[in-house]
């Protein structure tokens, strides 16, 4: 995307793929946009800091977006839950209602 901000993934998809059971398409783009958001915080942060502290020049150095890691979105799954868990009790009445 031209223009935009590139952020980097170390991610284990293996175990992501093991973790997010359940969760539809929409819950995990949700998922991924709160991990992504977990590291633009980071940099929220060190502005905040600068503005407090201007002196200390070493923070500019940490204007950098870090790459997103398995650990962000396993903490970004600790407050979305998947949708389809609250949808299998409605497709199992409409299921048992029409065989």
């Amino acid at each position: 995307q031209e223009g935009g901000i590139k952020i980097e993934c170390n991610l284990n998809y293996d175990r992501l793929a093991d973790i997010t059971d359940g969760y539809t398409g929409s819950d995990i783009q949700l998922v991924c946009k709160e991990a992504a958001m977990r590291r633009v915080r980071n940099i929220f942060n060190v502005l905040e800091e600068m503005e407090i502290n201007p002196e200390n020049t070493n923070r500019q150095n940490k204007l950098k977006i870090d790459p997103v890691t398995t650990g962000d979105v396993e903490a970004a799954l600790q407050s979305t839950k998947p949708s389809s868990r609250n949808l299998a009790p409605k497709y199992n009445a409409w299921k048992k209602h029409y065989e």
